[in-house]
Protein backbone atom coordinates (compact mmCIF):
# COMPACT_ATOMS: atom_id res chain seq x y z
CA UNK A 1 0.00 0.00 0.00
CA UNK A 2 2.69 2.37 0.60
CA UNK A 3 4.38 1.60 -2.60
CA UNK A 4 0.80 2.98 -4.78
CA UNK A 5 0.62 5.96 -2.15
CA UNK A 6 4.76 6.59 -2.87
CA UNK A 7 4.13 6.48 -6.74
CA UNK A 8 0.34 8.26 -6.62
CA UNK A 9 2.59 11.20 -5.07
CA UNK A 10 5.51 10.96 -7.47
CA UNK A 11 2.82 11.05 -10.18
CA UNK A 12 1.03 14.62 -8.77
CA UNK A 13 4.09 16.56 -8.33
CA UNK A 14 5.39 15.59 -12.27
CA UNK A 15 1.66 16.21 -13.33
CA UNK A 16 2.21 19.56 -11.18
CA UNK A 17 5.39 20.36 -12.76
CA UNK A 18 4.34 19.91 -16.29
CA UNK A 19 1.73 22.22 -15.20
CA UNK A 20 3.70 24.67 -13.99
CA UNK A 21 6.07 24.38 -17.29
CA UNK A 22 3.65 24.48 -18.82
CA UNK A 23 2.13 27.72 -17.61
CA UNK A 24 5.39 29.20 -17.92
CA UNK A 25 5.81 28.54 -21.62
CA UNK A 26 2.65 29.91 -22.25
CA UNK A 27 2.79 32.89 -20.81
CA UNK A 28 6.19 33.52 -21.96
CA UNK A 29 5.36 33.47 -25.42
CA UNK A 30 1.98 35.85 -24.69
CA UNK A 31 4.51 38.36 -23.52
CA UNK A 32 6.37 38.05 -26.49
CA UNK A 33 3.79 38.67 -29.08
CA UNK A 34 2.62 41.32 -26.55
CA UNK A 35 5.70 43.13 -27.01
CA UNK A 36 5.96 42.92 -30.81
CA UNK A 37 2.39 44.22 -31.40
CA UNK A 38 4.01 47.63 -29.78
CA UNK A 39 6.99 48.28 -31.26
CA UNK A 40 6.50 51.99 -32.05
CA UNK A 41 6.12 52.81 -28.33
CA UNK A 42 7.77 56.31 -27.65
CA UNK A 43 11.00 55.26 -25.19
CA UNK A 44 12.40 57.32 -22.35
CA UNK A 45 16.21 57.47 -21.91
CA UNK A 46 17.94 58.83 -18.88
CA UNK A 47 21.54 60.11 -18.91
CA UNK A 48 24.00 60.84 -16.02
CA UNK A 49 26.34 63.74 -17.51
CA UNK A 50 24.75 65.04 -20.35
CA UNK A 51 26.10 67.10 -22.84
CA UNK A 52 24.97 68.16 -26.36
CA UNK A 53 26.38 70.79 -28.73
CA UNK A 54 24.58 72.95 -30.94
CA UNK A 55 25.06 74.83 -34.12
CA UNK A 56 24.63 75.81 -37.59
CA UNK A 57 27.29 76.95 -40.45
CA UNK A 58 29.91 75.30 -38.98
CA UNK A 59 29.40 77.57 -35.75
CA UNK A 60 28.66 76.79 -32.17
CA UNK A 61 25.17 78.22 -30.84
CA UNK A 62 25.37 77.25 -27.37
CA UNK A 63 26.42 74.16 -25.56
CA UNK A 64 24.73 72.23 -22.60
CA UNK A 65 25.84 69.91 -20.03
CA UNK A 66 23.44 68.85 -17.65
CA UNK A 67 24.07 66.28 -14.34
CA UNK A 68 20.75 64.11 -15.54
CA UNK A 69 18.58 64.17 -18.28
CA UNK A 70 15.67 62.33 -19.46
CA UNK A 71 14.13 62.44 -22.71
CA UNK A 72 10.84 61.84 -24.47
CA UNK A 73 10.77 60.86 -27.90
CA UNK A 74 7.35 61.38 -28.60
CA UNK A 75 7.40 65.08 -27.44
CA UNK A 76 11.39 65.39 -28.81
CA UNK A 77 12.14 67.59 -25.49
CA UNK A 78 14.82 66.97 -22.93
CA UNK A 79 14.27 67.32 -19.47
CA UNK A 80 17.36 68.50 -17.95
CA UNK A 81 18.76 68.36 -13.73
CA UNK A 82 21.49 71.30 -12.94
CA UNK A 83 22.12 72.10 -16.40
CA UNK A 84 24.67 74.63 -17.67
CA UNK A 85 24.43 76.20 -21.22
CA UNK A 86 26.85 78.47 -22.49
CA UNK A 87 25.19 80.41 -25.55
CA UNK A 88 28.42 81.69 -27.97
CA UNK A 89 28.27 84.87 -29.75
CA UNK A 90 29.54 84.11 -33.46
CA UNK A 91 30.33 88.05 -34.08
CA UNK A 92 32.89 87.85 -31.40
CA UNK A 93 33.11 84.54 -29.78
CA UNK A 94 32.70 85.88 -26.42
CA UNK A 95 30.13 83.53 -24.40
CA UNK A 96 27.20 83.78 -21.85
CA UNK A 97 26.91 81.30 -18.91
CA UNK A 98 23.43 80.24 -17.52
CA UNK A 99 22.57 77.92 -15.17
CA UNK A 100 19.75 76.41 -13.02
CA UNK A 101 18.03 73.51 -10.80
CA UNK A 102 16.00 72.22 -13.99
CA UNK A 103 15.23 72.74 -17.33
CA UNK A 104 14.09 71.55 -20.64
CA UNK A 105 14.86 71.53 -23.70
CA UNK A 106 12.70 71.48 -27.09
CA UNK A 107 14.36 70.09 -29.78
CA UNK A 108 11.50 70.50 -32.55
CA UNK A 109 10.67 73.94 -31.58
CA UNK A 110 14.44 75.06 -31.02
CA UNK A 111 13.73 76.40 -27.24
CA UNK A 112 15.22 75.91 -23.97
CA UNK A 113 13.13 76.76 -20.70
CA UNK A 114 15.48 77.31 -17.34
CA UNK A 115 13.98 77.34 -14.04
CA UNK A 116 14.39 77.93 -10.81
CA UNK A 117 17.40 80.26 -9.75
CA UNK A 118 18.28 80.88 -12.77
CA UNK A 119 22.10 82.83 -12.89
CA UNK A 120 23.69 84.04 -16.17
CA UNK A 121 27.28 85.98 -16.47
CA UNK A 122 28.72 87.86 -19.48
CA UNK A 123 31.73 89.19 -19.11
CA UNK A 124 31.24 91.64 -16.13
CA UNK A 125 27.57 91.13 -15.54
CA UNK A 126 25.41 88.87 -13.67
CA UNK A 127 21.82 88.04 -13.98
CA UNK A 128 19.91 86.71 -11.53
CA UNK A 129 15.96 85.64 -12.25
CA UNK A 130 13.29 82.90 -11.60
CA UNK A 131 12.63 81.87 -15.41
CA UNK A 132 14.64 81.85 -18.64
CA UNK A 133 13.40 81.19 -21.82
CA UNK A 134 15.13 80.89 -25.02
CA UNK A 135 14.07 80.30 -28.80
CA UNK A 136 17.13 79.76 -31.24
CA UNK A 137 15.39 81.87 -34.15
CA UNK A 138 15.44 85.19 -32.47
CA UNK A 139 18.52 84.82 -30.62
CA UNK A 140 17.49 85.86 -27.21
CA UNK A 141 17.43 85.43 -23.54
CA UNK A 142 14.29 86.32 -21.33
CA UNK A 143 14.03 86.40 -17.70
CA UNK A 144 11.29 86.12 -15.74
CA UNK A 145 10.40 87.13 -12.01
CA UNK A 146 12.78 88.72 -9.42
CA UNK A 147 15.67 89.58 -12.21
CA UNK A 148 18.79 91.00 -10.31
CA UNK A 149 21.08 92.77 -12.40
CA UNK A 150 24.48 93.53 -11.40
CA UNK A 151 27.31 95.19 -13.39
CA UNK A 152 30.50 97.03 -11.90
CA UNK A 153 28.75 100.46 -11.53
CA UNK A 154 25.08 99.30 -12.12
CA UNK A 155 22.16 96.87 -9.92
CA UNK A 156 19.41 96.90 -11.61
CA UNK A 157 16.28 95.03 -10.61
CA UNK A 158 12.66 94.10 -12.21
CA UNK A 159 10.46 91.42 -13.18
CA UNK A 160 11.41 90.56 -16.63
CA UNK A 161 14.44 91.42 -18.93
CA UNK A 162 15.84 90.19 -22.47
CA UNK A 163 19.02 89.86 -23.18
CA UNK A 164 19.85 90.09 -27.12
CA UNK A 165 22.65 87.94 -28.20
CA UNK A 166 23.78 89.40 -31.65
CA UNK A 167 23.26 93.27 -30.53
CA UNK A 168 24.48 92.73 -27.18
CA UNK A 169 21.54 95.21 -25.04
CA UNK A 170 19.98 94.18 -22.51
CA UNK A 171 16.31 95.62 -21.72
CA UNK A 172 13.97 95.53 -19.20
CA UNK A 173 10.39 95.96 -18.07
CA UNK A 174 7.85 96.25 -15.54
CA UNK A 175 8.55 97.52 -12.49
CA UNK A 176 12.36 98.55 -13.15
CA UNK A 177 14.50 100.22 -10.29
CA UNK A 178 18.42 101.14 -11.27
CA UNK A 179 20.79 102.02 -8.60
CA UNK A 180 23.77 103.99 -10.34
CA UNK A 181 27.76 104.53 -9.13
CA UNK A 182 29.28 104.50 -6.01
CA UNK A 183 25.79 103.87 -4.52
CA UNK A 184 25.26 100.83 -6.04
CA UNK A 185 29.03 99.37 -5.44
CA UNK A 186 27.71 100.43 -1.60
CA UNK A 187 24.89 98.12 -1.88
CA UNK A 188 26.99 95.59 -3.58
CA UNK A 189 29.52 95.05 -0.82
CA UNK A 190 26.87 95.12 1.72
CA UNK A 191 25.07 92.60 0.14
Amino acid sequence: MAFVVGRRKKLFFLVLIGFVLGALAWNFGRQQKEEDSFPDLPVEMELEDFELTHGSEGRKAWQLKAEKSSYEKEKEKIRLVRPDFVFFRPEDDSKVKVSSLYGRLNRKKGTIHLWPRVRAEYEQTRIQADRMEYDDSYRELVFYGDVHIQHPDMQAKSQSGLFDLEAKTLTLWNEVEVLLGEESEEKRVRE
